[in-house]
């Protein structure tokens, strides 16, 4: 996969945020307060001015929940490429999309590229062997992110 982009993390412990109306964060101090779920996918919001070097905490736009706006300590944010992040947007499952980052980099399934060999596990069924024989949007199938095609291996 790509560089890590220093623009793109995952949640790594469930946070409160805020619906923004922006306005700079709402200065009236009327804020709805939202809880954002670990493995949610977040953006930071003034990338021109981040360095993740320099800081101890971020504001960020949670990916997941338009309008929503969360501070968060970069302790407990993963970050995550720009392929990665087009995969993940598939995965429903915050807790898999956790998992899917954080799994040691030669097992992750983000790690995979066109002539892998993967075990898929069709619903409802036994795993079977396939080959990865396509990486990358869908547009008529979804909006936004990466989709794998495969190539199931038929065994007699």
């Amino acid at each position: 996969m790509g560089l890590r982009d220093p623009h793109l993390y995952l949640l790594t412990k469930t946070a409160s945020g805020w619906l923004s109306t922006d306005t700079r964060f709402l200065s009236n101090h009327q804020m709805e307060v939202v809880e954002v779920a670990r493995g949610s996918i977040l953006e930071v919001d003034n990338a021109y001015n981040f360095d993740p070097h320099k800081t101890v905490s971020v504001t960020v736009s949670v990916l997941d929940i338009q309008g929503v706006k969360v501070t968060a300590l970069l302790k407990d944010l993963v970050a995550v490429s720009v392929d990665e992040f087009h995969l993940l947007c598939n995965v429903n499952s915050k807790e898999m999309r956790l998992k899917m980052v954080t799994t040691k980099s030669s097992t992750s399934p983000l790690n995979r590229r066109i002539g892998d060999m993967v075990s898929y596990i069709p619903p409802g069924s036994h795993a079977v062997p396939a080959i990865v024989r396509y990486i990358g949007p869908v547009p008529e199938l979804v909006r936004v992110g990466h989709l794998l095609g495969l190539q199931v291996i038929e065994q007699h």
